[in-house]
């Protein structure tokens, strides 16, 4: 389990980590996972259970790849200063995009 900043992307909430963490490996082997959504205050919360799809700059090709990346940083942060600088971070510390699709949705205090 792993704290992580997320956000809604097309079919699910995605996140980016780095390709060598233990996460990415786990769900390249199980897909199935949970990612838990908490409200600052962690009262209310919501938890998508489903299948993880794992993208990287192999799979999605470099241009693909790194617009993913930026959508998901704009959604989570807002606008980067540098984005040429950004990318080549993604790349340098080869990132995946882990996507989370739902199966099934619950939650509390929301």
């Amino acid at each position: 389990m792993s704290i992580v900043m997320c956000t809604p992307v097309g079919d699910g909430v995605a996140l980016t980590t780095p390709d060598d963490r233990a996460n990415p490996k786990n769900l390249a082997r199980d897909p199935r996972c949970s990612l838990l959504v908490a409200q600052e205050d962690w009262w209310g919360y919501v938890v998508i259970e489903g299948s993880a799809r794992i993208d990287t700059v192999e799979t999605l090709g470099r241009d693909d790849f790194l617009s993913a990346c930026r959508q998901i940083f704009r959604q989570i942060s807002g606008e980067h200063s540098d984005w040429d600088e950004y990318d080549q971070a993604m790349i340098d510390e080869r990132r995946a995009i882990v996507t989370v699709v739902s199966d099934r949705v619950y939650g509390a205090g929301i």
